[in-house]
C-alpha cells in the first residue's frame, strides 16, 4: 500500500482516525509476511477534505481496497465512485466525509 498526503491542501481533523485505522487494520502492511500487500498497488482511493479536495491518496491492490473502503465507509465517510462508473479522474474509490451538522 502506498500512502501520500497531496502538498498544500489541507488536512481534516477526521484524519487522526484515518491514521489510527490504517495503523489496526494494516499494522504491518510493508511486511513481506503480509499477503495483502503483494507490491499490486493497482487501485486508488482517494480522501476529500470537506470542501471536496483531495488531500490524501492510496495506492492499494484490490483486497487492500476493499477492506480499506470498508473501515473508511465505518468511520463515515462515503465512496463517491458509482459501482458502474468504475472509476472517476483515475480514482476507483473517492471517500467524501459527511456533511457537518
Amino acid at each position: 500500500m502506498d500512502n501520500r498526503y497531496i502538498t498544500g491542501i489541507e488536512i481534516p481533523d477526521y484524519d487522526e482516525a484515518i491514521t489510527a485505522l490504517l495503523e489496526t487494520t494494516f499494522p504491518d502492511n510493508d511486511g513481506p509476511e503480509n499477503w495483502l500487500s503483494g507490491g499490486l498497488d493497482d487501485y486508488r482511493i482517494g480522501i476529500e477534505n470537506r470542501d471536496g479536495q483531495i488531500y490524501r491518496v492510496f495506492g492499494v491492490s484490490l483486497n487492500e481496497g476493499f477492506t480499506l473502503h470498508s473501515h473508511l465507509h465505518d468511520l463515515g465517510l462515503r465512496n463517491q465512485v458509482g459501482e458502474l462508473e468504475g472509476s472517476r479522474n483515475g480514482y476507483h474509490w473517492l471517500m467524501h466525509p459527511p456533511a457537518e451538522s
